[in-house]
């Protein structure tokens, strides 16, 4: 008899529990991402196929190398799905450039970015770039930078480019 009632309230609590957990679905991804549901390390392919978990708020953490994290509070219902968009955004660092020749051009990745003397250093995502300096009459120069952290600063000097006679 006591195995009846507790198969009686397991078969209850079976149909109950579907209300009570809800999934949250990874919607992309970055290279080397990972996923902290309530603090917990998830791994991610579970994340992207559907993590089930109780019903409420949850905080979900995304971290990827070279993005800022994100954290958010999603609100999961109990037999819902609730997708979770990877939106990081890239880490910012600077790069300063210094050029003794005025209104040289200054281009980032082929964008110009201001002409010298700079005011200010140019604000780029961390990572590679190319950084140019061209005038006419002038050598261009160009550099290719890695940038992390506090920022870089590029000394650019530009040479005529038809020199003087003897």
């Amino acid at each position: 008899a006591a195995v009846a009632q507790h198969r009686v309230e397991m078969e209850a609590a079976m149909v109950r529990l579907p209300t009570r957990i809800g999934t949250i679905r990874l919607l992309g991804e970055l290279p080397g991402m990972t996923v902290l549901v309530d603090g917990d390390a998830r791994p991610l392919e579970a994340a992207r196929a559907g993590l089930p978990v109780s019903a409420g708020v949850r905080r979900v953490t995304l971290r990827a190398p070279g993005h800022l994290p994100r954290e958010l509070e999603v609100r999961v219902t109990g037999g819902e799905s609730v997708g979770v968009e990877v939106a990081l955004e890239a880490e910012r660092s600077s790069v300063a450039v210094v050029c003794e020749l005025p209104d040289a051009t200054v281009r980032v990745d082929g964008t110009p970015a201001g002409t010298t003397p700079l005011a200010a250093p140019i604000e780029v995502a961390t990572g590679r770039h190319r950084v140019e300096v061209t005038r006419d009459g002038y050598v261009p120069f160009a550099r290719e930078l890695d940038v992390r952290g506090l920022g870089v600063r590029v000394d650019a000097t530009l040479a005529w480019a038809t020199p003087l006679a003897p």
